[in-house]
């Protein structure tokens, strides 16, 4: 009886420990949770860069990424400024980007930020402007609305958004703390804040719901290191027209510039050859069709003096990009 106590006693004893075990566990599972999301992750002040795209109706097919390029003195404050370059990209009649046509680049200096790490704020002086306004507040919790920053005006919105989740998300290899945004209209989270990045649909872009058009943060990297979505992912950036156009040989414009009317030559004769004419922002202006022939004429038209681009589809098949100078 006293042997048969014992092993009772002893198999109740383990099956306490066990549980204990199991509630450390869950513990410290919790308390390294709590610690990931709890450190403050700043914004970097070098070596960083925000690969971006945007496009929508009727809008210009951008492609871009923000750099970082030092540091500048502003009324006495310390800001560090940023640069973007990007490209315009071919936009076809279906109103559709075609982000492997670059047709044009650009750079232009963008702004500059500081940031308040005590109370977890960015704030941001456009290009142009020489007031400073709050970009982002990560002090925020459940419920907090991201009032009237400089990406989202509340004024102006339909919905007020607020923050719908709070949770955490690994960056390289840390996580950090995440906040999504969502309103009474979406219904749902539709974009998302993290900390030492900046918005999912961008560094300073909007963050108000999109709707036929809008932006997007494609990667980011630090230290020429992805790091945003994940380590894996291939952050490629915009660099200039010659990676992305196929010149055709044999193919020539003649003359260029023109007034009224130009002539488009080819190697050979071709069952269809299919003309988009777009302007410097990727806007399409026209669209021609012509069949078995290798010699074309351009005409003015309603073209007003300008720079403008034409993408050439040889019997279905996009092989040439190009483009004229229409001056009176």
């Amino acid at each position: 009886m006293q042997a048969n106590r014992y092993v009772a006693y002893q198999e109740k004893d383990a099956e306490m420990t066990k549980k204990l075990l199991i509630v450390i566990i869950f513990l410290v599972i919790d308390m390294c949770s709590f610690a990931q999301t709890n450190v403050y992750h700043k914004f970097p002040t070098s070596n960083a860069v925000w690969r971006e795209e945007s496009s929508g109706l009727y809008s210009p097919c951008l492609g871009y990424q923000y750099f970082i390029t030092g540091d500048t003195n502003i009324t006495g404050v310390t800001y560090h400024k940023l640069q973007s370059f990007g490209g315009y990209f071919w936009m076809d009649q279906l109103q559709t980007c075609r982000f492997d046509s670059l047709i044009a680049t650009y750079t232009n200096y963008s702004g500059a930020f500081k940031e308040d790490t005590m109370f977890k704020k960015v704030f941001y002086i456009p290009s142009g402007d020489s007031t400073e306004h709050l970009l982002y507040n990560f002090n925020l919790n459940l419920g907090d609305s991201i009032n009237n920053t400089y990406n989202y005006d509340s004024l102006s919105a339909y919905y007020n958004s607020y923050v719908m989740t709070v949770d955490s998300i690994l960056v390289g290899n840390e996580y950090r703390r995440r906040l999504g945004i969502g309103n009474s209209w979406t219904g749902t989270t539709y974009v998302y804040l993290i900390e030492g990045i900046g918005s999912t649909f961008g560094l300073t872009e909007p963050i108000a719901p999109h709707f036929e058009s809008g932006s997007e943060l494609l990667c980011f990297m630090q230290n020429s290191v992805p790091v945003y979505p994940d380590t894996n992912y291939a952050c490629d950036l915009v660099s200039n027209i010659g990676a992305y156009s196929r010149p055709l040989p044999g193919f020539s414009i003649f003359p260029n510039p023109f007034n009224t009317t130009t002539e488009l030559l080819f190697d050979r004769q071709y069952k269809s050859i299919e003309v988009d004419v777009y302007n410097t922002t990727g806007k399409l202006f026209e669209h021609l069709e012509y069949s078995n022939c290798n010699k074309i004429q351009l005409v003015r038209r309603t073209l007003t003096d300008g720079l403008y681009f034409l993408r050439v589809t040889l019997d279905k098949n996009i092989t040439v990009t190009d483009k004229v100078l229409l001056k009176r």
